[in-house]
């Protein structure tokens, strides 16, 4: 519903805040409420605020003490229309019916502040409402970067009669959403798009060079090592026909000194004769293969004899621990005695806890028997005691046995001259520990002497090797003989036998290998035809070991271009490789941005049709209530002197060309002008006239322009509701008020 002149007729506060009764009957045009301070005028205004909007999140107006429910009633009178709103609340729950001036209940779908007033809590605050001290209300939300877009929200949605979120709102998430993709910055989705894009075709650009310079490297390089290959050719032909000449020179000089080579062959033939006179004189029937036997098996048993020797030093620092081990502790008899006391105070240590606790049982068994004797069974106190101090003397009989046997084990502990039971635990510990030692030792000293019979058989079997192949070779060039057998021969004389053989048969062997070596040398010499002379040769050398030396150069300067290219193609490959395949992902950059476009053309759009419906909303909307607010208090202007909306509605003050914040206006002016703005801001989104109520809020303005912005406002026909706690020329502000002053709020009173 729309209504064109709305005013308040009775107001009755039941229970509100610290107030209780109050029924107050304004007049409809202007109303003057005068009462000294706290005594109930802000309450009164916070009833009328609670009978349009409810509690709203204003947990003080509740009753200080005692019920904390709420209620009251209002009459409000609607182009001619009386309705009464009547509202209950506690912290619970709120209840709030209209009816009609039949009392027939009225449903409506909003608030009544938002149903009578057109206004919702949120813009009442901020027009017809003007509490203590807080006028500039309106220009702080428009100021404060933390309220301005609820603010602007909430006036556009006002002023456009718009339902659902605030168009200030939804243009600053669609301005971000639009940045998100593209801004100044160069940090949204599609300009990391266009950057990526960007490297991608750097990237593919970069591959195609890199494939053209591999190919280039690629042609280089075989074309290097084409040159080497034919290189190394011919080097291979001149070094073969270079050695081919080498062997002609060679055998030319050799045939030129045979004489000196026959002279020294007869040389090394009469060493040869002399080194096997000693060889047979030392030793007969040695041959090459058992002269390499015989060396095989002396290199054994040296080996073995060596480790034979480091075993039996191991055994003997084994046998020595033993000894120095059984040295340290007691004798054999002496252990056995330990062991004999240790088992005979087990023994005793057991049959003197037996006794001891059966002693203990028959004590509790005779307290028992004498409290069931003479309690239960009711018996004779004497027989009670006779049975209980029976059963006491054989507890007794059984608690000195038990000190019996603590007095022999005290007895053996003597006998080895100790004193306590820790000090004999302490002695079998030191046995045990002895004993365990002992194993340790005595298995270790097994270990080394089994080690060391292995040995010593092993050396004696490779001794007996060597035996065996001196007998063989010896038998070897002996005829069968009856006489009796030769005892064998010790091992040192074994071993030295062994020793003359090896060096003589060693040098006699080396002598003959280099006498057959100079023989076939000599032979092949005097067999070699020689066609051309030494003079001819070497030119004919020379000239090919100069062409060699050139090829050996270029194969060297191409070797090296041959590595420059492999390592320049293994860097174009590497740098290729690190670059990738990027084809999926730029198919994938090209959908990625195809969709982001899209999306930048959606919130673009959007973007301009709420930047248009904000600027159709600002245009209809700042210049009237800028011009309202300077018609308002064009009196207390000086020339030159004015009030604009800014950008978004918050009040300047304007003097000459300078544009200045609204506290350069100076304190009254700045008041009257925040009233002005509330006026106009009413004014403009209403249409209508609704009761405009005042609490205190021209406390700071001199009286001359107060009286006459009073004036004005009472010509524009509005309810004023006016309360204020000076009675001083009050009622000389307006023209024809209706004037409470005798009203105490705290009481009941009607007006």
């Amino acid at each position: 519903m729309s209504f064109q002149n709305v005013f308040i007729s009775e107001i009755h506060l039941i229970r509100f805040a610290g107030k209780r009764d109050i029924i107050i009957r304004p007049d409809e045009k202007t109303n003057i409420f005068i009462g000294h301070n706290c005594c109930g005028k802000s309450s009164v205004c916070d009833f009328i605020r609670f009978m349009f909007y409810g509690v709203d999140g204003h947990s003080d107006i509740f009753p200080w003490n005692g019920d904390k429910r709420m209620n009251g009633e209002m009459t409000i009178c609607a182009d001619g229309v009386r309705y009464v709103i009547i509202r209950t609340a506690t912290e619970i729950e709120e209840r709030v019916k209209v009816t009609d001036k039949n009392g027939t209940a009225i449903e409506i779908y909003e608030t009544p502040g938002k149903f009578f007033l057109g206004l919702d809590s949120y813009i009442y605050d901020r027009t017809v409402y003007l509490p203590q001290k807080q006028n500039n209300l309106v220009q702080h939300d428009l100021t404060d970067p933390a309220t301005s877009l609820k603010a602007l929200d909430s006036w556009a949605e006002a002023f456009s009669d718009k339902d659902g979120a605030g168009i200030y709102s939804e243009y600053r998430r669609v301005l971000e959403e639009r940045n998100s993709l593209m801004n100044e910055d160069k940090s949204g989705e599609i300009d990391r798009l266009l950057s990526e894009r960007r490297e991608f075709d750097s990237r593919s650009q970069q591959r195609g060079m890199n494939k053209t310079r591999e190919e280039e490297t690629v042609r280089a390089l075989e074309d290097v090592q084409k040159r080497m290959a034919a290189n190394n050719r011919r080097m291979v032909i001149l070094k073969a026909d270079m050695k081919n000449y080498a062997d002609d020179i060679k055998l030319i000089e050799n045939a030129e000194n045979a004489g000196s080579l026959k002279n020294e062959i007869q040389q090394i033939e009469k060493r040869q004769k002399l080194l096997a006179f000693e060889a047979k004189n030392a030793f007969t029937g040695m041959t090459r293969d058992s002269l390499a036997s015989l060396k095989n098996d002396y290199s054994a048993y040296s080996r073995l004899d060596a480790d034979f020797r480091e075993a039996k030093g191991s055994c003997d620092l084994a046998r020595e621990n033993l000894e120095i081990n059984r040295k340290l502790f007691p004798e054999d008899g002496q252990a056995e005695e330990i062991e004999n006391a240790r088992a005979a105070l087990d023994t005793k240590r057991s049959f003197k806890n037996l006794f001891s606790a059966f002693s203990l049982l028959f004590l509790l068994i005779a307290v028992f028997a004498f409290a069931f004797l003479y309690f239960y069974m009711e018996k004779e106190l004497i027989f009670s005691l006779l049975i209980t101090a029976a059963v006491i003397i054989f507890s007794a009989i059984l608690g000195i046995c038990s000190s019996l046997f603590k007095k022999g084990a005290k007895n053996i502990l003597s006998s080895l001259n100790l004193d306590t039971q820790n000090e004999f635990d302490d002695l079998c510990e030191q046995f045990n520990s002895y004993k365990k030692s002992d194993d340790i030792y005595s298995e270790s000293l097994e270990k080394a002497e089994a080690e060391c019979r292995r040995l010593e058989n092993e050396a004696a079997s490779a001794l007996s090797s060597i035996r065996r192949d001196i007998g063989a070779a010896e038998n070897a060039t002996l005829e069968i003989s009856l006489s009796a057998p030769k005892a064998p021969l010790s091992a040192s004389e074994t071993l030295a036998k062994a020793d003359l053989i090896m060096s003589k048969y060693d040098a006699l062997f080396e002598c003959e290998n280099s006498l057959n070596a100079q023989r076939e040398q000599y032979r092949a010499l005097l067999s070699t035809d020689i066609k051309k002379d030494t003079l001819e040769i070497s030119d004919e050398f020379a000239v090919l070991e100069r062409e060699l030396s050139f090829l050996t150069h270029q194969n060297d300067v191409l070797y090296e271009k041959q590595n420059e290219l492999e390592s320049k193609l293994a860097a174009i490959k590497a740098e290729s490789e690190k670059l990738g395949d990027i084809s999926s992902l730029v198919t994938k950059n090209e959908n990625d941005m195809l969709g982001q476009l899209e999306k930048y053309r959606a919130v673009q759009l959007k973007c301009d049709s709420l930047a248009r419906e904000i600027d159709l909303f600002e245009e209809k909307t700042v210049q009237p209530v800028s011009a309202r607010v300077n018609a308002l208090i064009s009196f207390a202007l000086k020339p030159g002197e004015s009030f604009v909306l800014g950008e978004h509605f918050e009040l300047k003050y304007k003097r000459g060309s300078q544009t200045l914040p609204l506290s350069k206006a100076g304190g009254g002016l700045t008041e009257l002008a925040m009233i002005a703005l509330r006026v106009a801001f009413s004014e403009q989104l209403l249409k209508s006239k609704v009761p405009m109520i005042f609490d205190e809020s021209f406390i700071y303005i001199d009286k001359d322009n107060a009286k006459r912005l009073c004036r004005m406002l009472e010509s524009d026909s509005h309810q004023i509701l006016f309360f204020t706690s000076s009675d001083n020329d009050c009622a000389a502000y307006f023209k024809d008020p209706k004037v409470f002053g005798d009203i105490v709020f705290g009481e009941t009173r009607r007006a």
